[in-house]
């Protein structure tokens, strides 16, 4: 296996999952990076598999990031609503507050979960859609799946 990586976050999660197979020998740690999954079906797209790790106690995908900041993952609008106190109606200070401190792609989620990265109040960064970890891990299981 090529050790070549160019993303800290993927080649660190190798050298950490390397470490768990000598430690854990008896698990049979079988590691598999950068595993690309070729579909035919346009329902799911081919997908790129950061890490899998294939052992006695399971088969597990891992999306890498490197991020700084505190993440906040897998949330939705109306939990950050909820942690404020704004109710169902937008009542109380706090929704004016949110919508004035959280970037647009924030407040226009809907009831669509996120992973959102906060490094700073001015540096917000939110991932939906297909740059969600969630739903990378998702679409590429589903792919897997149907190999």
């Amino acid at each position: 296996m090529s050790e070549n990586y160019t993303n800290r976050g993927e080649y660190r999660t190798y050298r950490m999952l390397r470490e768990l197979d000598k430690r854990y020998p008896q698990d049979k740690f079988h590691i598999f990076a950068n595993l690309y999954i070729d579909s035919d079906d346009n329902r799911f797209p081919n997908r790129q598999v950061d890490h899998l790790l294939i052992c006695r106690k399971g088969i597990f995908m891992i999306e890498t990031k490197y991020w700084t900041g505190a993440v906040y993952h897998n949330i939705k609008l109306a939990d950050l609503l909820r942690m404020i106190g704004v109710d169902k109606q937008g009542k109380m200070d706090g929704l004016y507050l949110l919508k004035h401190l959280l970037p647009r792609e924030v407040m226009s989620q809907g009831n669509d979960s996120f992973t959102m990265c906060i490094k700073s109040p001015e540096n917000i960064q939110v991932y939906a859609g297909d740059e969600n970890p969630v739903n990378q891990v998702v679409l590429s299981g589903l792919s897997l799946n149907r190999v």
